[in-house]
C-alpha cells in the first residue's frame, strides 16, 4: 500500500482528527475515504431536482422532439 504524507495547518487537522473520530475510523482511513469518494462519478447533490424545471416551451425533453419536415431527398 502506498504511503502519503499530508501537511495540514492545525484548525484543518482538528477538523479531520474529529471527524474520523465522530466515524469512529483512523484518520487514514477517513482521508482515504474521501478522496476515494472524490473520484466516484455521480450525480451533483439536487440534480434531480431539476426534472420539470424547465418552463421554456421551445424546450423538449431528449428523444421527444417533434419532427414537422424532413429532409429533401434525391430520387434514387
Amino acid at each position: 500500500m502506498a504511503q502519503v504524507s499530508l501537511y495540514l495547518d492545525e484548525k484543518t487537522f482538528e477538523k479531520v482528527e474529529t471527524a474520523a473520530h465522530l466515524s469512529d475510523i483512523s484518520i487514514s482511513k477517513y482521508v482515504a475515504e474521501i478522496i476515494r469518494d472524490h473520484f466516484v462519478y455521480k450525480w451533483p447533490s439536487g440534480y434531480g431536482e431539476l426534472f420539470g424545471s424547465v418552463s421554456d416551451k421551445t424546450f423538449f425533453p431528449h428523444g421527444s422532439e417533434k419532427i414537422t419536415e424532413d429532409t429533401v431527398r434525391e430520387p434514387l
